[in-house]
């Protein structure tokens, strides 16, 4: 399949460049989609990313992957990190094939009509940076494990996990006589093969925890947001949408940032309180189980890392929803749910036949301005109950409606963030 996959390589570069494209237009108001290119960069990182994939031991698509990689740093929020990824892309490709030293300083010089201002100016740089490696002087110890640790994986394990072969051949067979017995006994015997499987996984921790674990989360939440609720009403803010937002962005959602002075003055209670530290350790621990259960490869170094950002939504009797989305940058993500009316207001999860995970859905502002696509149109309803944990992979399109019933829905998300760029590689796989 080596052949193959060259040849598909590049045209994952050229998607990434579209997309790349497409984030300068977001940034510059021509596509009013979405004002903030960061899903349409981090879509053409993953087109990288499978290039890279599918060509590790090429160094022309080492080569486009870098100068790729450039154009992304140029858009990107933290344009130094991104740069300094573009240029260890450039220097493997060098260091596989040294003419693509005089390639890239051709391509850095080189000036095309309408080019970005900031693109022009990366481009600038990095050909100041590869100058000095003329005459053989390319750095040969600038590693891309910590930001592609996928491939440093495989070249270690030399096994490739996304394919299989078929069931071995019979070398003796029973032959019978007899033609259609034949037919019978060669389809009686046909296997099935799970293949792109979404895998989900839940627990309700009740009979573990107790029912007070639950209710004491749930009544710290509610007490909060209907106090946050409604202050943000009487500075004109109605909208229970935007009132939840505030609500997230308000709250100390990374791993050990609730003891911080301010998430302290924002929420000790809860903050300080011996169920929310309960529910940090099993969140993160149930995250990590989900990955294990359902074949992530992680190593026990990825998990020794592991971040869990963690925070609570509380849903009142004001039609307050969470449209279509997925969770960037992280591996798994789970749902645990304090307080929840039983068969009322589920969490919708997508077919992905019908809601690819790479769709900009940020850009459907209405609560129906987007559907999944006919027939794959149906969504899976889980219908939470106090105590209720659901986990799923981080690229499974999701939402909940509209919350109208009279008892509050209190829920605490979380994500187990991905190290690198390979979170959602690592649950793509084909069985």
């Amino acid at each position: 399949m080596n052949t193959e996959n060259l040849r598909r390589a590049p045209y994952y570069l050229e998607d990434a460049r579209k997309k790349y494209e497409k984030g300068l237009r977001q940034r510059n108001g021509i596509d009013k989609s979405n004002e903030d290119p960061f899903i349409a960069l981090y879509d053409a990182q993953h087109q990288v990313l499978g290039a890279l994939d599918l060509a590790p031991g090429n160094a022309s698509v080492w080569l486009g992957a870098g100068q790729v990689t450039a154009m992304i740093a140029s858009l990107d929020e933290d344009k130094t990190t991104k740069r300094e990824q573009a240029m260890r892309m450039l220097a493997r490709a060098c260091a596989m094939d040294g003419s693509n030293v005089g390639k890239i300083l051709e391509w850095a010089s080189a000036r095309t009509e309408g080019e970005d201002g900031d693109f022009a100016k990366m481009k600038r740089s990095i050909g100041r940076t590869v100058t000095k490696w003329k005459g053989g002087k390319v750095p040969r110890k600038l590693s891309t494990a910590d930001f592609l640790p996928f491939l440093a994986e495989r070249e270690d394990s030399e096994v490739c996990t996304q394919g299989a072969a078929m069931d071995p051949v019979d070398a003796s067979p029973a032959k019978t006589a007899d033609r259609g017995d034949q037919v019978k006994a060669a389809v009686a015997s046909m296997s099935v093969r799970p293949l792109f499987p979404t895998l989900i996984t839940t627990v309700n921790v009740g009979r573990y925890f107790g029912a007070d674990f639950s209710d004491k989360l749930a009544t710290m939440a509610i007490k909060k947001y209907q106090d946050f609720s409604a202050q943000r009403k009487r500075r004109g803010q109605t909208d229970p949408n935007d009132i939840n937002d505030g609500f997230f962005s308000a709250q100390a959602t990374g791993d050990g940032l609730h003891r911080t002075p301010q998430a302290q003055a924002f929420w000790s209670e809860l903050y300080n309180s011996e169920e929310y530290e309960q529910l940090r350790h099993f969140l993160r621990e149930a995250l990590l189980e989900h990955a294990s259960k359902t074949g992530y490869p992680i190593s026990e170094e990825y998990k020794k890392r592991a971040r869990v950002v963690l925070w609570a939504a509380v849903y009142l009797s004001d039609g307050g929803r969470h449209g279509y989305h997925v969770h960037q940058s992280s591996l798994s993500s789970c749902v645990f749910y304090a307080r929840a009316p039983p068969g009322k207001t589920p969490i919708m999860f997508v077919d992905p036949r019908g809601a690819p995970p790479t769709h900009d859905y940020e850009q459907h502002i209405g609560e129906h301005d987007f559907e999944p696509v006919a027939p794959f149109h149906h969504n899976y309803h889980f219908f939470a109950e106090a105590g209720d944990l659901v986990c799923f992979p981080s690229w499974l399109v999701h939402r909940v409606p509209s919350h109208f019933e009279q008892e509050p829905r209190v829920a605490f998300p979380a994500n187990l963030e991905g190290q690198g760029w390979d979170p959602w590689y690592r649950s793509a796989t084909l069985a």
